[in-house]
């Protein structure tokens, strides 16, 4: 799949008449989009930008309104460079004829950036997000949009690190779906589902406690089940018990002593000692608190 061979490759993509065709990660990114959508999607972000801003204004000069701000521009001139894309001959995800887009380990893709007007909140994940993720949401958002063809995401771990990852794959899945109840941008869905506060908790030193505000947990979680249930065929690990035991006649999980897992404590060894004042000094410095000595 280089640059050599792969155009020839994506013609044949697009010319051959093949039930399925079966792309990696890498190769799938290095298929250009088409840039006027791009464009369309990128704008739409800036819009979300501006309207963020104009609802943090009182933070006004503050770290988080000047990172929106330098995220504005380069989105700005990123739309540009695509509203004056000279068209070549090249083919693009437009012309490959899909009718259905299936991704396997769609968690890959979690790391879909997000504007929101909340700053120093943990559990949120990254703003930015990254470039991998973007491409498939613009692929995913073609498929269904613009070519009116199925999508289908397959993950495991639909929440793993961060609170926002439920909410990043309504919106590869169910955008409209947010859209019309005015929720598409992190910050109301939030208001909706989320619960934000403060609270004491252990710092990385494991020595102090420090008060840090946090995506702590979902609300209404009836009505975003069901937003999500909208799109999602949900297998649970009692389902897959289940299944298993009907075709074999056996249970898949093993029998624990006392019925489930027992905590067994033991006394850290001097090197384990040693290495957790090192993390603990290095903690301690990061935060500004003792000199390098």
């Amino acid at each position: 799949f280089d640059a050599g061979n792969r155009q020839r490759f994506v013609s044949t993509i697009a010319t051959g008449d093949w039930d399925a065709v079966i792309l990696s990660t890498s190769q799938a990114k290095l298929i250009k989009n088409d840039p006027e959508f791009e464009a369309d999607l990128i704008d739409n972000e800036i819009r979300q930008i501006v309207a963020a801003a104009k609802a943090a204004s009182n933070l006004k000069g503050s770290r988080l309104i000047k990172a929106m701000e330098e995220k504005k521009s380069r989105l700005e001139g990123r739309s540009k460079r695509l509203r004056s894309y000279r068209k070549d001959n090249l083919l693009t995800w437009k012309d490959l004829g899909i009718d259905l887009l299936c991704v396997d380990e769609a968690d890959v893709y979690k790391n879909l950036g997000f504007v929101s007007g909340h700053r120093d909140v943990a559990g949120l994940g990254n703003p930015e997000g990254s470039q991998q993720a973007f491409d498939m949401y613009l692929k995913v958002r073609y498929t269904n949009d613009v070519l009116d063809a199925k999508v289908v995401m397959g993950t495991g771990t639909v929440i793993s690190n961060s609170g926002v990852e439920l909410y990043t794959f309504m919106r590869y899945l169910s955008h409209d779906v947010l859209a019309e109840r005015g929720i598409d941008l992190l910050d109301p869905f939030l208001a909706n589902f989320g619960d934000i506060k403060a609270d004491v908790e252990m710092d990385a030193t494991g020595m102090r406690y420090k008060l840090r505000t946090r995506l702590r947990a979902y609300t209404n979680r009836q009505d975003m089940m069901r937003l999500y249930q909208n799109f999602a065929d949900v297998v649970t690990s009692e389902d897959m018990e289940d299944a298993h035991f009907a075709s074999t006649g056996r249970r898949l999980k093993a029998k624990l002593k006392n019925g489930g897992i027992t905590p067994v404590l033991s006394e850290p060894s001097p090197g384990q000692r040693k290495e957790m004042r090192m993390i603990i000094g290095r903690a301690l410095r990061l935060e500004g608190l003792i000199g390098e000595k």
